[in-house]
């Protein structure tokens, strides 16, 4: 220093520069002196020194400038020049000296250099330690640095901006030492923070006067407007730099925070100015703005605005506002009101810079800190921390607004730009807040304990506040009104009022409606998908949902719940306490549940049906259930203070649906768990639940782990294991680390909170994918092709994409680390849709990353929400398809498949053609090909320990550049092998460590996204996204590994394996069976076959790792898809195979742990039955299943297996039940196997199936059978419908009332034949609860209805087995049970057996021998039960029982006689009959045994017993007569059939029936045989009866009398069968004496049948002169139905003899014997026991013979009529049938009268009154003898007639021919009655429909006992018969003949009686007329003769008392007889 004094002093040379050679060398004297004690104060020296200095550069020479410069340099840095302290005035400090010293050198006066060098000093000395500044100095300081800016170049401007900011930096640390000086130095606790910030007081002038004169300029309007602008760029800078030079602390100081308020901000956004959307309209000056606002609103918006520089400052400077306030709440309105200026006001396209200013906010965590926490709240409004948001939540829509705008195309691509960095910036800041390096200074202790205090825990932190920045409300009162006058005025007239001023709030409402994170219609297809609505009730839906019964009592059902949840509490919790692993837990609950069934299923009695029905599944689920609700309850401390309310989790509805919708078959009535669920909120079953085990405190409780994962309840959505698991592994931090980074999170939360969905928009719309709001969707679309497009070909496109990308992924990160999963979906879904938009064979950076995000990421998210599960699918279909592209391209050319929609990252430009497409695929693929294949393939071998490394350090060469880079070729590779394997990775972990509701919700979404994959792909997406590339099937076709269907296959099996409780697996294969199921009817058949593999691999591995208890059926619901797969239409044969063999190898390896599973096994394998191939395969699972011996396996599929084995019986053989189309050829040579050989195993194994209900049904404890009560009510039993369908027994008499009173003496009451449907025992009262018999029942049942339906060649094997199974029924569950099936299945199905032939019109050829085969069988079958079931009846009634003494019922003589009776049917037509024959054998044959066997079983009972039993009232049940009335019912329909040998089987075993069991019915069964017998004679002639009805007595004419008779013609039938039509009429229209031998018939037959023509008879009514349709009232009587019907009759007849003969009193039995050597009725037989009731049915059967053949007989016409229709020589006659039911008739009457003599013990005298005082119309004149005195003059009645028709018919016949004649006829009717009666074979008809007969009126025939019984049918059969007979009135013909080629019925007019007639047919009916009076004379002859020999053959008395009733025509007749004889000389006796 003293050197340049010296200097000086030696340059100033001169007079000028005398005064500073004088200042100079005094100041280096003054220098020189300063040593020791003789210091001067600093400030004298510096003033010297100064002095001099000036003076040096007041010179202005450069020389001397210099010098003065370097001096000044040098007293700054001399240290003398600070000793001591500055004195008080501050004039004399060294800034004050300096100012003065320099102040001549100004930018006007000096160079630019010195002008500099000055200001350096100012720097250095504001630099230097020793500096002393005040407030006055410094606004000096900056006033002369303001100048020299003001006045200099820009290297002074930079200059004078340093120094003045230098010293501003020093001022305020200054201050900053010297607060801390005071706070130090002033006693503890006295000083507070307030009173030592009170030296910040100095900072206000200075603020003031930088604030005054920024805002001067504009005030004063001065003329120099440049230099206004230049400096206020100077001032903003200062102010920028004095604020961020202040420390937090000065806002205790309570001066400069109002300060700040009310002067500072407001200055701030005055000097902003107007903002910039202002000068958008132009109709608006800026000058009436100016004059408008001026004197109201204090200047803020008047301003023109500062340019970008000086703004950017004033952003700046509120950024350091927000750091030195933020922590205010009082200050917070001014903050906002200063941003609101700066963000919001301006349109969005001119906030670019301010945003660029709040990104330096966001990208500082301790910004983000100041700007997210308000540590003093504001005491005058009382307002707290709830508004501490709203400040970011308007820089948040500041940067939503510019979103929108860009996106309605305003041109604010910048601002959105700048957005989108912040937004990044915020979430950069965020992950260092969450994961970073945490620092005091960065959160400070104070803020961690505020936070925390505030927040309790993350969630607490959640921000709840509006969605928007409330603008109005909060800011400051004149700011507001500033604002409101300004919109106001501004907007008026502005066209962008509506897209602008209300914007915040239009946004709040477009965004609060939710911003869909997937194209919107494939939300709401889900909703409404088929599938989400079946999915909870697979795999029971469509199948058999449980159809328990709603019963009345569900007081059972609610106290069995009871006592379950007492057992549960007191038994089951505490032992699952003791245990320690979740495996046992779940075993034990299991165990409990099978054991509560158990229990049930022991505990109720025999025909208890109020049993509660459960199944362990459901048990086990109401387990979990309650004890999750026990938890959740205890949790909510629900138990601890009952009075105080607290929300129930789950309401009672959703308990129940928690249970039953499953996807699991439940059976628990809702009640059931309504009531569980009560007990559980009464008490709860965790009681004995300790507080340690409850909260884990101690070791954790294994039963809270399963059930926090059961039901989601843990902190995370991972299982308990995996959490501890977690917890083990992460290392033990600082506390107080801790609790920092616990509030930094909070922060973090709570911003995020705030601004997620604004962040989605800003991300979405950088991206170019934001969902738009307009409804147009297609417009958006097209819009932002555009602007991509425009766009893209800037680079800051690419970076603006990738940054988005960026922004995504930090977004998917946070969300995970402040578990905000639940928000994730729409960050998931952007990152997938875009990534997905791309193909290989590249992949860019950002992508890359954006799936290394997604996979990594996405198991968390995904478990906590379940809506980003769809993203991370398509990401990991997307990774292995590009996989696939990428390795595949190896081995093919390269622009194969150009895709033209592809989007190259490398240009930005769409691709749309393909030559472009195939250069660029070329370029971007390395030459070498083989040396990416090593590469690649090496990288695949080396262990991927952890794969994301690897990503991310690959990722890093790529991250330097601001641009979207395409990897290289085998960096692609790299990192899709890496993706790929964390993508297995996550399907893996997902299997092994999700709890089980976010397990659903993946497997749910996952078997979504497939069933898209494989369904929709074809289908074109609306919307904006497209989740993965649309390439058709086909090339989805070559990448079966990018199907997910795989990946759910693989997570279900692994979960299956997995020690997961059976809970997780019941709930997972509810949700992947369906999915695997559906896919398994996938068209293309890889993917088909690969569902059923792993469906099968499924089952195999939960059958190896799963062994399923008692009464569980969850094996059921796994084999369920299977079954339900064969059901579907969609599923084709190899499916059908491949099934098929999976079941096999199913049953082959798991035979024993099938269990319940075998029910849908075998519904599989009955749904599989068209078309197999395996059937050696179907035979061994058969065997295996009924092999097994469990019981409880059987009771629960039992009923499948017999269903399914009876399936089978019903498919055709190979060749379709014809036996002779066989061809040779290989493919039917498989075939045959299976209608022989399969069938049998069949029936063996339903054999089986019998025997092992047979077992179970002796069992003591039979398990219950599954399925029963399905058949519980087999409440419809089937019984016989009783009307024989087109019978004729209703007839027509065509107005001849006379008919109708002749014919209704022959008719009888059916009641006793009427089946009461009400008395039948219900198969209910006979089962046993287990439901043993309706299996057995259902068995039958199947047996019985197949044999209809199956092809011919299965009958015979079927029908063996049936008669098999039924015999069997007699051991085992005895002969109720057998009644019940004979009675309801076997009987009824012969009907419907009938009827089907005729409805189907079945040829009988096939069908006959099994139908006669069956009804034989079957009528044999019901013998030995009714035998069996008297003896059993005998066995109970018999008191004592004594040693066997004698057989009842001789067997020897019964098979005997049985055998005459049966062989003499066949005698006459061995040749012809021997069908016939082997079938009556063969019952006799059963009929022995079954005799034989009686005489076992009948051992036990007595003598006096069995006379005790014949006393008893009945001796056969009530079933077993329902049993007979049924079979006679069927047996009587056979018998009116058209089919010869069906008719003839049909009365054959009518007989072997009433035969056989006849001596053991008493009067009411005997009343139901003869009714039957009856009815059956009835049916079979009514056909001839009707059509004699047309023809009057004695009438030649054959056109009919009463109705027009017609012969129709159809060409219906074979030539054998018209052969053995004709051959019939020969036997039942002629007597014995007018046939020809056999050969001479069939000569004859042939030359009549070269036609071949069927005949009918049509009976038209004659036409009374309406114009009705007489086609309409037409009755047809096929001839063929009228032949075997009377060939039925004639057989009956015998029957009828058989019986009525059999017990002759008076009459010998010899007598019978000689006149009908056939009806062998020889002494030895059985004494049938009739009563009188039954005896006069009889008898009125024998009248109705009599008078049907006599009325036909009497019509010559008909008979000749008959006669050319039959082709026979005579006129058609049935002298045979009068002869024989004559005798018969009279035969019995006279027994009866003989008898009744001898019992009533009367004389002649006796008879000779009653015959005097009685007459016919009164026989009451004799009290209790009514009916001996009616049968007395019946018995004279019936021989009168025959004389007198003797009588008249000789008379007749001698006028007429003379004796000649009657010679021939009676030497011709010579030995007639000793042949044969009845030939019998009957042939088919079609049937037609009609009720029984019975009209009421019938009974009063019946006098005496009869009336008393059969009073009335029931009105139901009334009913029955007032309707059909209304039908009979109309009864239509079943087919018009075409043509009726009637021979006879040549064009005559129709009511022409003496119609003209051929010459020669009249020739031929007089021939005819005149033959036939012949034989009839020698039939009556025949008769009269007869009764005489009958006289004569009588004892003495019985003749003399027969004699008496002889009239005069009789002995006349008699005398005639005697005459006529001796003339003849003819023995016919």
């Amino acid at each position: 220093m003293e050197d340049l004094f010296l200097l000086i002093v030696k340059e100033s040379t001169g007079t000028k520069h005398n005064a500073l050679k004088q200042t100079a060398q005094i100041a280096y004297d003054k220098l020189y002196r300063q040593h020791g004690i003789h210091r001067d104060p600093a400030h004298e020296l510096r003033s010297v020194c100064f002095t001099a200095l000036q003076m040096a550069l007041d010179t202005k020479r450069p020389k001397f400038i210099t010098m003065g410069l370097n001096g000044l340099h040098r007293i700054i840095k001399d240290e003398r020049f600070y000793i001591g302290l500055e004195p008080e005035d501050d004039s004399v400090w060294l800034p004050s000296q300096l100012l003065r010293a320099t102040s001549g050198i100004l930018p006007t006066n000096s160079s630019e250099d010195t002008v500099i060098n000055v200001l350096r000093l100012f720097l250095a000395m504001a630099c230097s330690p020793a500096c002393t500044l005040n407030g006055r100095l410094l606004i000096e300081t900056l006033s002369r640095c303001g100048e020299c800016w003001e006045l200099g170049s820009r290297a002074t401007k930079a200059a004078s901006l340093a120094a003045a900011s230098q010293c501003l930096r020093t001022f305020c640390a200054f201050l900053i030492e010297e607060a801390e000086e005071v706070k130090k130095t002033a006693p503890p606790g006295l000083m507070t923070q307030a009173q030592a910030s009170a030296v910040y007081n100095e900072v206000i002038p200075v603020m003031q006067w930088l604030c005054s004169r920024l805002v001067e300029p504009t005030v004063n309007s001065s003329p120099n407007k440049n230099a206004g602008n230049n400096c206020s760029l100077f001032l903003t800078e200062c102010i920028l730099t004095l604020t961020s030079a202040l420390p937090r602390n000065v806002h205790a100081n309570p001066h400069f925070t109002s300060f700040l308020w009310q002067k500072f901000c407001p200055t701030l956004a005055a000097a902003l100015g107007s903002p910039g959307r202002i000068n958008l309209d132009k109709k608006f000056t800026y000058k009436d703005a100016l004059n408008m606002i001026e004197n109201e609103a204090r200047g803020f918006f008047t301003g023109a605005g500062l340019d970008g520089p000086q703004a950017r400052c004033v952003y700046l400077t509120g950024i350091q506002l927000l750091r030195i306030a933020g922590a205010y709440g009082s200050l917070r309105p001014m903050l906002e009101a200063l941003f609101h200026r700066m963000l919001l006001l301006p349109a969005p396209q001119n906030r670019t810079e301010p945003l660029k200013c709040v990104r330096e906010i966001l990208k500082s965590p301790e910004r983000l800190i100041d700007l997210s926490v308000i540590l003093y709240g504001d005491k005058n409004t009382g307002q707290g921390c709830s508004d501490e948001m709203a400040l970011f939540r308007l820089m948040i829509d500041a940067m939503e607004e510019c979103a929108y705008s860009v996106n309605s195309g305003s041109g604010a691509e910048a601002a959105l730009q700048a957005s989108v960095e912040c937004m990044v910036a915020l979430l950069d800041s965020l992950q260092i807040l969450c994961s970073g390096e945490l620092t005091e200074s960065m959160i400070s202790d104070q803020i961690v304990s505020v936070v925390n205090s505030r927040h309790e825990t993350l969630k607490d932190a959640d921000y709840t506040g509006a969605l928007t920045y409330q603008s109005m409300a909060r800011l400051p009162a004149p700011y507001r009104d500033a604002i409101v006058e300004f919109r106001q005025s501004v907007f008026e007239t502005s066209s962008g009022s509506d897209s602008e001023g209300d914007h915040p709030e239009h946004d709040a409402a477009s965004n609060g409606s939710g911003d869909t994170e997937g194209p919107e219609e494939e939300e709401q297809s889900t909703s409404s998908d088929e599938t989400s609505r079946a999915e909870n009730r697979w795999p029971y839906t469509h199948l058999e949902a449980p159809i328990i019964p709603v019963r009345a009592d569900i007081d059972n059902d609610r106290q069995h719940a009871r006592d379950f949840a007492k057992s549960l509490r007191k038994d089951l919790v505490p032992k699952l306490l003791r245990l320690r692993s979740c495996i046992e837990v779940d075993e034990a609950m299991q165990e409990f549940a099978s054991v509560i069934c158990q229990e049930n299923t022991m505990n109720f009695s025999d025909f208890d049906y109020h049993l509660t029905a459960i199944n362990a599944d459901g048990i086990y689920l109401a387990i979990y259930s309650s004890l999750l609700l026990s938890l959740q309850l205890t949790k909510a401390g629900y138990y601890d203070v009952p009075q105080k309310e607290i929300l129930i989790p789950m309401s009672e509805q959703q308990f129940v649906t928690s249970v039953q919708n499953t996807g699991v078959l439940v059976y628990l009535s809702s009640p059931w768990l309504c009531e569980l669920y009560q007990s559980v909120l009464v008490s709860n079953a965790l009681e004995e639940m300790s507080k340690e085990e409850f909260e884990g405190t101690n070791a954790r409780s294994a039963l809270v782990d399963m059930l926090c994962d059961a039901g989601g309840l843990g902190t995370t959505q991972m299982l308990s294991e995996w959490q501890r698991l977690q917890m083990a592994n992460t290392k033990h931090t600082d506390e107080q680390d801790n609790k920092r980074r616990e509030a930094a999170k909070k922060l973090c939360r709570r911003l995020l909170t705030c601004c997620w969905d604004s962040m989605v928009i800003v991300l979405s719309s950088g991206l170019g994918d934001l969902p738009c709001s307009s409804s147009n969707k297609l417009m958006a679309l097209s819009k932002r092709t555009l602007r991509v497009k425009a766009k893209t070909n800037k680079t800051n496109g690419e970076a603006l994409y990738a940054m988005c990308l960026d922004g995504l992924h930090s977004a998917a990160t946070l969300s995970n680390s402040l578990n905000l999963q639940h928000l994730a979906g729409k960050i998931l879904s952007l990152l997938a849709s875009n990534v997905c938009q791309t193909n290989g064979p590249r992949v860019s950076a950002s992508q890359a990353m954006s799936m290394d995000v997604v996979l990594n990421g996405g198991l968390n998210l995904g478990s906590s929400s379940s809506d980003c599960w769809q993203s991370v699918f398509a990401v990991c279909r997307h990774v292995s398809q590009l996989e696939h592209e990428i390795f595949s391209l190896q081995n093919t050319t390269v622009g194969t498949s150009p895709n033209t929609g592809r989007r190259d990252m490398e240009t930005g430009e769409k691709l749309n053609n393909i030559t472009q497409n195939d250069k660029l695929n070329l370029a971007s693929l390395p030459i070498d090909d083989d040396e990416t294949c090593v590469d690649v393939y090496s990288f695949l071998q080396a262990p991927l320990q952890s794969p994301n490394t690897n990503i991310t350090s690959i990722l890093k060469v790529y991250s330097g550049t601001n641009e979207t880079v395409l990897l290289s070729q085998s960096d692609t590779s790299k990192v899709l092998c890496a993706l790929s394997h964390q993508a297995e990775n996550l399907f893996s972990n997902a299997a092994d460590r999700l709890s089980l509701p976010s397990l659903c919700q993946f497997l749910k979404n996952l078997c979504k996204a497939s069933r898209e994959q494989l369904y929709k792909n074809n289908v074109a997406r609306k919307g904006s996204r497209i989740w993965w590339p649309s390439k058709g099937w086909k090339k989805i076709d070559t990448l079966p590994m990018s199907l997910l269907l795989h990946r759910i296959g693989d997570v279900t099996l692994k979960v299956f394996k997995s020690s997961r409780p059976l809970l997780h697996i019941l709930k997972v294969w509810a949700i992947t069976g369906p999915h695997l199921m559906d896919a398994s009817c996938h068209r293309d058949r890889a993917i088909s076959k690969r569902s059923i593999e792993y469906i099968h691999d499924i089952i195999t591995a939960l059958l190896v790792e799963q062994s399923e208890l008692p009464h569980f059926h969850f094996n059921e619901a796994l084999l369920k898809p299977f079954e339900n797969l064969l059901s579907m239409d969609t599923c084709d044969i190899d499916v059908q195979d491949q099934i098929v063999s999976c079941l096999y190898e199913i049953v082959e390896a798991h035979r024993t742990e099938i269990r319940s599973g075998w029910r849908p096994l075998f519904g599989t394998l009955r749904n599989a039955r068209s078309r197999m191939l395996n059937m050696s395969n179907i035979i061994d699972i058969f065997r295996v299943f009924l092999d097994s011996d469990n019981t409880l396996v059987f009771a629960n599929a039992g009923l499948d297996c017999i269903l399914c084995l009876l399936s089978y019986l019903e498919i055709s053989g190979g060749s379709g039940g014809c036996a002779n189309t066989n061809t040779n050829g290989g493919g039917e040579e498989e075939n045959n196997f299976r209608p022989t050989e399969f069938l049998h195993e069949t029936l063996r194994f339903l054999e089986r199936c019998s025997s092992i209900l047979g077992f179970m049904y002796n069992m003591p404890k039979c398990p219950n059978f599954h399925s029963t009560y399905k058949i519980k009510g087999i409440t419809y039993t089937h019984i016989i419908d009783a009307n024989i369908p087109n019978s004729m027994e209703n007839f027509t008499y065509f107005g001849n009332d006379y008919l109708q009173t002749k014919n209704e003496q022959h008719m009888i009451s059916y009641r006793s034949l009427h089946i009461d449907k009400d008395t039948i025992v219900k198969i209910d009262e006979m089962d046993k609860p287990s439901g043993v018999l309706k299996v057995w029942f259902l068995l039958l049942d199947g047996l019985t209805n197949s044999l209809i339906v199956c092809p011919y060649s299965h009958q015979a094997p079927i029908l063996q087995t049936i008669f098999k199974l039924f015999k069997n029924l007699l051991c085992s569950p005895g002969i109720d049970f057998g009644f019940y099936c004979i009675n309801h299945l076997l009987i009824p199905m012969i009907q419907d057996w009938l009827r089907y032939i005729n409805k189907t019109g079945a040829p009988w050829s096939l069908i006959e021998k099994n139908f006669k085969h069956c009804c034989c069988m079957t009528t044999d079958l019901v013998v030995e039960f009714i035998e069996k079931s008297v003896n059993d009846t005998r066995q109970r009634q018999g008191v004592m029982k004594t040693r066997f003494t004698q057989i009842v019922h001789p067997t020897a003589t019964t098979s005997n006689t049985n055998s005459n009776g049966a062989s003499n049917i066949t005698k006459h037509h061995n040749s012809l009959f021997s069908k016939l024959k082997f079938v009556t054998e063969r019952i006799d044959d059963d009929n022995e045994n079954m005799n034989h066997n009686n005489q076992y079983d009948s051992s036990s009972s007595s003598e006096e017993s069995g006379a005790n039993i014949t006393d008893s009232p009945t001796k056969i049940s009530q079933s077993a007569t329902l049993a007979m009335k049924q079979l006679l019912l069927v047996l009587i329909e056979c018998a009116a059939q058209a089919h010869e040998s069906v008719a003839r089987v049909g009365v054959s075993c009518l007989k072997h029936v009433i035969l056989s069991t006849g001596m053991l019915f008493n009067e009411s069964q005997w009343m139901i045989a003869c009714s039957a017998i009856h009815r059956a004679c009835t049916v079979t002639i009514a056909p001839l009866r009707q059509l004699s009805f047309a023809f009057h007595e004695k009438s030649n004419s054959f056109y009919g009398d009463c109705a027009n008779v017609k012969v129709a013609a159809r060409r219906d039938s074979t030539l054998d069968e018209l052969t053995r039509v004709y051959s019939l009429a020969q036997q039942v229209f002629l007597s014995d004496n007018q046939r020809e031998p056999a050969t001479k018939i069939s000569n004859h037959l042939d030359k009549h049948l070269t036609d071949e023509r069927s005949y009918s008879f049509l009976l038209y009514p004659l036409n009374n002169g309406f114009n009705s349709n007489l086609d309409n009232f037409v009755i047809r009587i096929p001839f063929k139905n009228l032949v075997v019907g009377l060939l039925a009759n004639q057989m009956l007849l015998q029957l009828v003899a058989k019986l009525l003969l059999s017990r002759l009193k008076c009459v010998p039995q010899a007598v019978s014997t000689c006149i009908f050597d056939n009806y062998a009725t020889t002494a030895s037989s059985h004494d049938y026991d009739l009563d009188f009731r039954s005896k006069e049915i009889l008898l009125r059967c024998v009248k109705q013979y009599l008078t049907s053949s006599l009325e036909f007989d009497s019509r010559p016409g008909l008979k000749f009529l008959m006669q050319k229709v039959s082709n026979i020589e005579y006129a058609a006659n049935l002298y045979k049938q009068m002869t024989s039911s004559w005798m018969i008739y009279f035969i019995a009457l006279v027994d009866s009268y003989l008898s009744d003599i001898v019992i009533y013990n009367l004389g002649p005298e006796d008879l000779n009154y009653v015959l005097e005082s009685c007459s016919r119309l009164n026989t009451t004149t004799v009290k209790k003898k009514e009916n001996f005195v009616r049968y007395l003059f019946c018995l004279q009645d019936a021989w009168n007639l025959v004389c007198e028709l003797y009588l008249n018919n000789s008379a007749m016949h001698d006028l007429e021919n003379g004796k000649l004649h009657g010679v021939e006829g009676m030497s011709g009717g010579g030995g007639g009655d000793k042949r044969g009666e009845g030939q019998y074979i009957t042939l088919n008809a079609k049937l037609m429909h009609i009720a029984i007969n019975s009209n009421s009126d019938n009974s009063s025939q019946h006098s005496g006992t009869a009336t008393t019984e059969s009073a009335s049918p029931s009105k139901c059969m009334q009913q029955q018969l007032e309707e059909e007979n209304l039908a009979m009135t109309t009864l239509i013909s079943e087919f018009q003949p075409k043509s009726r080629n009637n021979p006879f019925d040549t064009n005559r007019p129709q009511k022409c009686e003496s119609e003209a007639v051929s010459p020669e047919i009249e020739q031929q009916r007089a021939s005819s007329i005149l033959k036939d009076s012949n034989y009839k004379k020698a039939a009556l002859a025949q008769l009269v003769v007869a009764s005489m020999e009958l006289l004569r053959s009588l004892p003495g008395e019985a003749e003399d008392n027969l004699k008496l009733l002889m009239t005069p025509t009789i002995r006349e007749a008699f005398r005639l007889v005697q005459l006529q004889g001796n003339e003849l000389k003819v023995n016919q006796f």
